[in-house]
């Protein structure tokens, strides 16, 4: 067990030995005392008896639906029902009726957290977090619910629970590129024993983009670019990285990828131009014509810049 995980699972485990003592400081903190005028997180102020009456109601209709949703095992409901009872007992008797359901509720956080603890000690990292994340939102403020929210920031930042994380959403990433180069894979001569449908993960891969269209080459190495930066920890970023390597090992293919790249910024530089220049916002224009001419000379579309910046400057004669 790495470090990381044995500092949360000890954590949580000393943190719920002593809940039961952080749980009776939240139920006492319920202010009260024994002239009616403070009870509960509010307070009345010589208040009628007809407004403690409604509020002692209040205060109990809200008690039973949260025993109601115990019951039905609607935890986070049952809680803020509890809040709410907490907020408007009037005498001892309903904040001794709060405390007990409350208990029920911190008891049942404990057992939740337990279960979740298990899940990250068995390495199911993503379903550990989601329920550490769901047990915090359930049980708030109580002290399972903060010891969840605790645990799960600790899961963020174990790096073996972060690589399981980012293989997952590197294996978005991996389907894409299977679907990218599918078309041209099953137009590529393969010998008999390896079939057309076979995914772009297979050994070989960087052969096979050597073989793709230009626009096809482009789009497979901006995704496995994408997963070696955003996903290095995980399998599918690592062999994405060895891939690019492999690639870029390559003179012709990384001298016609750059030429390729080049002949794309500066049509989008050129578009950008035109649509200055569509707009009417001449100025912008013949900034954006000028920058097209010095970044990208000798092409086709500092050509076409050049045209439009003289037919501008004609214009304003």
């Amino acid at each position: 067990m790495t470090s990381m995980r044995l500092s949360i699972v000890l954590s949580l485990i000393v943190s719920l030995l002593v809940s039961e003592r952080a749980a009776a400081q939240r139920f006492h903190g319920m202010r009260q005392s024994h002239d009616g005028k403070q009870i509960g997180s509010g307070s009345i102020e010589e208040a009628p008896d007809e407004t403690l009456r409604k509020r002692r109601g209040a205060c109990a209709r809200a008690i039973a639906d949260a025993r109601k949703y115990t019951s039905e095992k609607k935890w986070g409901e049952a809680r803020k029902r509890l809040d709410t009872a907490g907020r408007l007992a009037v005498d001892s008797s309903q904040l001794d009726a709060i405390r007990s359901a409350y208990q029920k509720l911190e008891n049942e956080g404990r057992r939740q957290l337990v279960a979740a603890a298990k899940l990250y000690e068995a390495n199911q990292y993503a379903e550990a977090l989601a329920e550490f994340e769901r047990i915090a939102r359930t049980f708030g403020a109580l002290p399972s619910g903060m010891l969840a929210r605790n645990a799960a920031k600790q899961v963020k930042k174990d790096p073996a629970a972060k690589a399981v994380f980012q293989e997952t959403k590197a294996a978005v990433v991996e389907k894409l590129i299977e679907r990218t180069m599918r078309t041209s894979i099953r137009r590529a001569s393969q010998p008999a024993s390896q079939p057309a449908s076979q995914p772009a993960t297979m050994p070989g891969r960087v052969s096979l983009i050597r073989q793709l269209p230009a626009d096809k080459q482009i789009r497979v190495v901006d995704l496995l670019e994408k997963m070696a930066r955003m996903y290095a920890l995980s399998p599918t970023g690592l062999r994405a990285a060895a891939d690019l390597k492999s690639l870029q090992g390559d003179e012709d293919f990384s001298r016609r990828l750059s030429a390729i790249r080049f002949q794309r910024k500066a049509k989008s530089a050129l578009r950008k131009a035109e649509r200055f220049s569509q707009a009417g916002m001449k100025v912008r224009a013949l900034q954006s014509y000028r920058e097209v001419v010095r970044k990208f000379p000798d092409t086709d579309e500092a050509a076409r810049a050049a045209g439009a910046i003289a037919a501008i400057e004609e214009s304003r004669r």
